[in-house]
C-alpha cells in the first residue's frame, strides 16, 4: 500500500480546523467546547477508501487550516492535491444517541465495510479514568441519562437486527473497546461473554479478537486473558510518561513503577507481544526517548499504537507540549521507536488523526 499516493505532499497536521459561520457552545462547567467536523481524503482509482479524519472546529486564531466552499486552505491559500480530493462527511445530529448503541463499525461506508467491528459495552461517559486531556470532555459534553450498561449479547443482537444475522462471518476483526470498568473481574467477565457470544453467532476463533486490557493488572488476570484474545497480545494504554498523576485520574494515572510491574506480570503470564497505546504530543521528545528506552531495556514493549493528541476544549491546550505543533516532532517520535527496535503502527480509523507525513512514510498495510 502506497500511502504517499493518498495524502498531500505537505506535512499536513490538522489538529483543528476553522469553518466560517460555525456556532460555538459551552459545556456544563461553562468552558468553551468545539463541534466535530470530518474530512475525507479520497484518491482516484485507488482500492483504498480511507476513514474520515474527525477534527474539532476551532476559532481562526487557533489553526492555520480552514475549510470553505468545499476547499481546504492552509494560511489562506487553497491546497492542491495530486490525484486526490477532499470533502466533508456528514455527522449525526448533536442530539443523536449514537454513542449509546454499544458498537461502532468504523469502516462502514467505505470499500471494505466489514474490516472491523468495535463492541463498546461501557461507552456511557462515566469512565473512572477522568483524564484531563480526554476527548470524552467533548464527545460526552451532554452526559447521557442512561447509566445502564448493556450486555455484550444484547449489543450483538442489536447488530444482527440492523446488519443481518450473518454479519459476524463477514468481519475481519472484532475489538472490544470500552471505557475502564474499574474492576478486573468485571472486565474479564465481559471479555469472556463477548468471545462466547461471538462464537455462537459464527465468528471464527481464528480471526482477530482483541481488547485494550487496561483493567487487567494481576498475574492471575493476565493468565486468564491469555486464553481469550487472538493474537496473543497484551494491549495497555500508556498514553504518555509526563505528569501522569496530575493529568490522569487516580485509577488510570498509575506511576510508571507500577506500570512496569503490570507489564512484567503480563510478560511472565505468557504474552509474546506487549502493545502500548501512546499519545504523542504531550511528552517532550526527551521524555519520550527516556521512557521508551527504559521500557525497551526492561523488555516490556514490542509495539506501539501511535496516535496524536488533539484538544477539544480550551483548557486542554495546556496539555500539549510546546514543540508538538511541528510535524517534525511526530517524525522524531517514530524515529525514536525505530531506533529502539519497537514496531509502530498507526490506527486506521482513529478519531484523533495521525499527521499525514507519518502515515505516508512509515505506515505499511
Amino acid at each position: 500500500m502506497d500511502w504517499s499516493r493518498m495524502y498531500h505532499q505537505q506535512n499536513l497536521q490538522i489538529h483543528g480546523i476553522y469553518v466560517p459561520d460555525s456556532k460555538e457552545f459551552t459545556g456544563e462547567k461553562g468552558d468553551r467546547l468545539f463541534r466535530f467536523f470530518e474530512l475525507k481524503f479520497s484518491v482516484e482509482n485507488s482500492e483504498i477508501d480511507p476513514v474520515p479524519a474527525r477534527l474539532p472546529i476551532v476559532s481562526r486564531d487557533m489553526t492555520p487550516y480552514s475549510f470553505q466552499s468545499g476547499e481546504l486552505f492552509l494560511n489562506g491559500e487553497r491546497l492542491t492535491f495530486a490525484n486526490a480530493s477532499v470533502h466533508q462527511v456528514s455527522l449525526p445530529p448533536e442530539e443523536s444517541k449514537w454513542h449509546l448503541k454499544g458498537y461502532t463499525i468504523p469502516f462502514q461506508g467505505t470499500k471494505n465495510p466489514y474490516r472491523e467491528l468495535r463492541v463498546n459495552p461501557r461507552i456511557t461517559g462515566y469512565c473512572p479514568g477522568k483524564c484531563f486531556f480526554c476527548h470524552r470532555l467533548h464527545s460526552h459534553r451532554l452526559k447521557p441519562k442512561e447509566k445502564k450498561i448493556p450486555s455484550p449479547s444484547k449489543i450483538l443482537d442489536r447488530i444482527a437486527e440492523t446488519e443481518g444475522a450473518n454479519v459476524f462471518n463477514k468481519f475481519e476483526q472484532i475489538i472490544l473497546i470500552s471505557e475502564l470498568f474499574g474492576r478486573e473481574d468485571l472486565f474479564l467477565l465481559s471479555v469472556e461473554e463477548t468471545r462466547s457470544a461471538l462464537a455462537q453467532r459464527g465468528f471464527s476463533a481464528s480471526k482477530t479478537f482483541d481488547c485494550c486490557a487496561q483493567d487487567v493488572r494481576s498475574h492471575e488476570g493476565h493468565k486468564r486473558l491469555l486464553n481469550l484474545v487472538n493474537p496473543v497480545r497484551y494491549s495497555f494504554t500508556l498514553e504518555f510518561f509526563r505528569d501522569r498523576s496530575r493529568l490522569m485520574g487516580r485509577y488510570k494515572g498509575l506511576p510508571m513503577e507500577q506500570v512496569y510491574r503490570i507489564l512484567a506480570s503480563a510478560r511472565e503470564a505468557g504474552f509474546k507481544e506487549i502493545r502500548l497505546n501512546y499519545m504523542a504530543g504531550i511528552d517532550s521528545l526527551e521524555e519520550c526517548l527516556d521512557g521508551f528506552r527504559k521500557l525497551s531495556g526492561l523488555g516490556l514493549v514490542d509495539s506501539v499504537g501511535l496516535s496524536t493528541f488533539t484538544f477539544f476544549s480550551e483548557a486542554q491546550i495546556a496539555c500539549r507540549h510546546e514543540t508538538a505543533w511541528n510535524p517534525v516532532y511526530y517524525l522524531h517520535v517514530v524515529e525514536i521507536l525505530k531506533s529502539l527496535g519497537i514496531k509502530a503502527y498507526m490506527p486506521a480509523s482513529f478519531n484523533m488523526g495521525c499527521p499525514y507525513t507519518v502515515l505516508m512514510e512509515n505506515t505499511k498495510p
